[in-house]
């Protein structure tokens, strides 16, 4: 009897020298788990005080961007570029932390840590003083140019859409913007666009804000535009915003397939997509927030 509960008493000596060793070893991976957490965030604190945030961004998602860094509480260096000149730079090894774009069709040729979609958006026309989208076939013009910024494509493919209608003279509008559109065998129109060199009515400027300034300054009467670029400078105020027929906005496809060579090469025109994309761990970083901003606050759509 005595050896038996001298055994017992052996047994829970180990017992809780066992459970004492588990408990330490548990305390120890906490403190390293925690020492990893501490130095992730130092690290990404050190990050984000070495530099501010460099962004590349389309003119219709400038407001969006900086907005966003803001909510994560870092410094923006933003720099507003047509999404095509945007995206050569990147390509030629000008890397930013971030690239808002309003052309989804340039996403897959990224080398992006990370891609998110931001949403669709409406292509409207505007004016400077009381217009309708008759007046668009003498009213004198501005548009973004096609080779540095999509929305400059995608009005010309508007204007094809809106001769179609009897609203424009195609010839004309071939000659006074240096541009040629010619239908393929699968029923597709393909702009040439290369060597675009507006005249007449028809002026141009590198991206949507340069071209709206001069509606702004009276220089051009009306341009293209997004709606989101619209809200976040204020035209919806003092300025007549035209609405597109619905199959023409580019919220979906066109009902006309396009394909318009540029400078660069050539690219479908599709419907209207934006999204962010991250090449740092910064702009990873900055992403996290992203939840936290109302996207349609900046006339943006959900995709359909």
């Amino acid at each position: 009897m005595h050896i038996a509960s001298n055994r017992g008493a052996g047994r829970g000596v180990r017992r809780r020298a066992l459970s004492r060793a588990m408990a330490l070893m548990a305390i120890a991976a906490l403190l390293a788990l925690t020492g990893l957490v501490i130095y992730a965030l130092e690290g990404m604190a050190s990050i984000s005080r070495a530099r501010p945030v460099v962004i590349f961004s389309a003119p219709t998602l400038a407001r969006l961007a900086m907005d966003l860094a803001a909510k994560a509480g870092l410094p923006a260096d933003i720099r507003g570029l047509g999404s095509l000149a945007a995206f050569r730079l990147i390509q030629q090894g000008n890397v930013p932390d971030l690239y808002f774009s309003v052309e989804v069709e340039l996403a897959p040729w990224l080398q992006a840590r990370k891609i998110v979609m931001l949403g669709s958006y409406e292509l409207l026309l505007l004016c400077r003083g009381a217009h309708d989208l008759r007046d668009i076939s003498h009213v004198t013009v501005a548009l973004a140019n096609p080779n540095t910024a999509p929305i400059g494509y995608r009005a010309l493919a508007e204007l094809y859409l809106l001769a179609q209608r009897g609203l424009l003279n195609i010839g004309q509008v071939q000659e006074e913007l240096g541009v040629r559109y010619s239908s393929l065998s699968n029923g597709t129109v393909l702009i040439d666009a290369a060597n675009m060199a507006p005249s007449g009515r028809f002026v141009m400027r590198s991206n949507i804000e340069e071209a709206a300034a001069l509606v702004e300054q009276g220089a051009a009467e009306c341009t293209f535009a997004y709606w989101p670029f619209i809200l976040s400078r204020g035209y919806a105020q003092g300025y007549s915003i035209i609405s597109l027929p619905p199959e023409l906005r580019f919220l979906q496809d066109p009902p006309v397939p396009f394909i318009v060579k540029l400078s660069s090469g050539t690219i479908r025109v599709g419907a209207e997509r934006a999204f962010v994309a991250s090449f740092s761990a910064l702009g990873d970083l900055v992403l996290r927030f992203l939840p936290q901003i109302n996207v349609s606050a900046y006339g943006l759509l959900p995709q359909p």
